[in-house]
């Protein structure tokens, strides 16, 4: 009596949130590796774990009162990232749209340089607009009996945070984006939109690191 082959083993499908690669056709599993997060890559570089040190520290802190901390919290990060999504947006409006897949896969592969390498890993450019506008907005905070920023009562008592966290992002990040150009290889074939682009030349990919 002969046994029945096994049937072959069949990898996981990818999960849901991954960003695919290629237009309407399907994609092979194997291609199927790119995330959300990568995007924010581009725009910040790959060491971004003290942003979630930083945001998850705001309901520790206001966790005196259950119904006052989730409101703080949600005005808080909402007024923390709002800066980053104007830097992620205004990266997309001057790269034209073009990515580089590959390189975008560098931090997921736990190599080095390409593209998107910047300084260390880290877009100082978008980091630093993000955080200056991040901080000065939170200055404009004004939630009366929760929150107040030092600067919260320059509008009449009007919270004017958000909007001033938007103006300060996308001026802040184009300016630095003009003094300091980024490296030509980062735009794509059609070049950059609207700021210049430097002829510095980026790292090539290294090899994986492997933990020990």
């Amino acid at each position: 009596m002969t046994r029945a082959p096994a049937a072959p083993a069949t990898e996981p499908p990818p999960p849901v949130t991954e960003v695919e690669r290629r237009g309407v056709e399907r994609i092979p599993d194997a291609e199927r590796t790119a995330r959300p997060l990568d995007l924010f890559r581009v725009a910040f570089g790959g060491a971004n774990t003290f942003v979630t040190c930083v945001l998850g520290a705001f309901p520790i802190l206001f966790a005196a009162n259950l119904t006052q901390s989730i409101s703080t919290f949600a005005t808080l990060i909402i007024t923390c990232t709002a800066p980053w999504m104007v830097i992620m947006m205004i990266g997309y409006l001057v790269r034209r749209g073009w990515y580089d897949p590959d390189a975008l896969q560098v931090f997921n592969r736990r190599q080095r340089g390409g593209r998107y390498w910047f300084t260390h890993g880290w877009n100082w450019r978008g980091t630093g607009a993000w955080l200056v506008a991040a901080v000065l907005a939170l200055t404009f905070v004004n939630l009366p009996g929760q929150y107040v920023g030092p600067l919260g009562g320059l509008a009449a008592g009007v919270d004017i945070s958000l909007l001033v966290g938007l103006a300060t992002a996308a001026l802040f990040y184009l300016a630095l984006l003009v003094l300091f150009p980024e490296p030509r290889a980062v735009f794509g074939p059609a070049g950059p939109r609207l700021v210049p682009s430097s002829d510095r030349p980026v790292p090539s990919i290294e090899p994986a690191t492997t933990d020990t």
